[in-house]
C-alpha cells in the first residue's frame, strides 16, 4: 500500500489493505464469507455507516481468521498522510499489531516512512531499521573485509 497526501480517511487506507488481502490470498467467497461470519462481521448494521472501526475488524478478520497462511503488509508513505489521518491510523495500527502479537497467526508488517517525531513517537515499541545508518555499516563491514 501507498499511501499519498489525496488519502482522504483513515477507512480509505485500511479498506485498501483489506482488499489487497482478499485479492491476492485467492480465497472462495464461501471462505472469506465463513471468516466475516465467525467474525460477527456479515450484519448489515455493522457496516451501515461504514465506520473505520468495521474496516480493521474486516482487516483483523483477514488476517487472523485463515489459520496457515502468511500474511505479509508493507505500507510505504506513512509520513505523506495528513497529519490528522496519520495520527489515527498509527495508533489504530499499533492496536491492530497488539492483537496479531497476542494470536497465533503469521503475520508481519513493515512500514516504510520518513522519520518525523511524531512516526518515531507512535513506533517507538517497533523494532526498526535507519536506512542510511545500516547501509553504512554494511559498508564499512565490506570495506573492512576487503583490506584483510
Amino acid at each position: 500500500m501507498f499511501c499519498t497526501r489525496s488519502i482522504s480517511s483513515e477507512s480509505c487506507i485500511v479498506a485498501t489493505l483489506a482488499h489487497q488481502l482478499l485479492r491476492k490470498k485467492h480465497v472462495s467467497q464461501e471462505a472469506v464469507y465463513s471468516i466475516l461470519h465467525d467474525a460477527g462481521l456479515t450484519s448489515e448494521e455493522h457496516w451501515a455507516d461504514r465506520h473505520v472501526d468495521s474496516w480493521w475488524d474486516l482487516l483483523e478478520a483477514l488476517t487472523m481468521g485463515m489459520p496457515g497462511r502468511k500474511t505479509i503488509i508493507l505500507i510505504d508513505g506513512v509520513d505523506k498522510l495528513a497529519d490528522r489521518i496519520r495520527k489515527a491510523f498509527l495508533l489504530d495500527l499499533n492496536a491492530f499489531t497488539k492483537k496479531l502479537d497476542d494470536s497465533n497467526c503469521y503475520a508481519r508488517l513493515l512500514l516504510s516512512t520518513r522519520r518525523y517525531p511524531d512516526i518515531e513517537a507512535a513506533l517507538s515499541a517497533w523494532p526498526t531499521v535507519e536506512y542510511g545508518k545500516e547501509r553504512k555499516g554494511a559498508m564499512q563491514s565490506v570495506q573492512s573485509d576487503e583490506r584483510h
